[in-house]
């Protein structure tokens, strides 16, 4: 889908001229997702399936809004990693001795209709 809204809507397209119906899409981003969303709108069958995609990011077009509006059905939101580095900075600079972990992660969080407002919190945490 080329990353991009008019992507993920020829793609979807795509996908029903080869199966006529289907239960899921997941798309790598939710911009795709929105066009995958769009096109099956168009052709009456967005409440047959649902939609994820990958982002999660909150603002006017993003993901979390996507949610809400209920153009999308789940978005996995990534936590960026530069978080964990400025906190590393931070320490490093009040304390000469710190010594940051080897490995840093943070799990991806699944945003739905329901647990959105619960999880955008935990993640600006």
């Amino acid at each position: 889908g080329d990353w991009i809204v008019d992507g993920g809507r020829a793609r979807a397209k795509d996908a029903l001229k080869l199966q006529k119906s289907f239960d899921v899409v997941f798309a790598h981003n939710d911009v795709m997702a929105r066009g995958a969303s769009e096109a099956l709108t168009a052709v009456q069958q967005r409440e047959n399936v649902l939609i994820v995609g990958v982002d999660g990011i909150a603002g006017k077009n993003g993901g979390q809004e996507m949610l809400r509006r209920g153009v999308i059905d789940a978005t996995i939101l990534q936590p960026m990693p530069l978080e964990i580095a400025f906190s590393w900075i931070q320490k490093s600079i009040n304390d000469s001795n710190f010594k940051p972990d080897r490995r840093a992660e943070r799990e991806p969080l699944a945003l739905t209709p329901k647990n959105i407002d619960e999880m955008g919190r935990k993640a600006s945490k």
